[in-house]
């Protein structure tokens, strides 16, 4: 609930009710911010990355890039998907440090 009056009030989205069951959930907009990690305990780094995997696989979607662990030619197409992932992933440690 937090989080919805939060999104509503700041970016003026609407988070649908039901997510006080969810340890953590990406939320997908229509309008900026797009896309939103929420977890319900900022301390439960898996959940944090969990969520965040979510989130490189809807960008790589919306890019049109592929994340396969092969292609035809036998070459890896999930580098891009990794590196996203550990981009995002080395700043929520950096941040995960100061709240813990």
């Amino acid at each position: 609930a937090e989080m919805g009056a939060y999104l509503t009030r700041r970016v003026r989205v609407v988070v649908s009710q039901g997510l006080e069951s969810y340890a953590g959930t990406m939320l997908t907009f229509d309008v900026p911010p797009w896309r939103v990690v929420w977890v319900r305990d900022e301390q439960s780094l898996p959940v944090i990355v969990h969520e965040t995997f979510h989130l490189v696989t809807r960008i790589c979607a919306d890019k049109g890039i592929a994340i396969r662990s092969h292609n035809e030619r036998g070459e890896n197409d999930d580098e891009t998907a990794a590196y996203l992932l550990e981009f995002f992933v080395s700043a929520l440690v950096k941040r995960w440090k100061r709240w813990v």
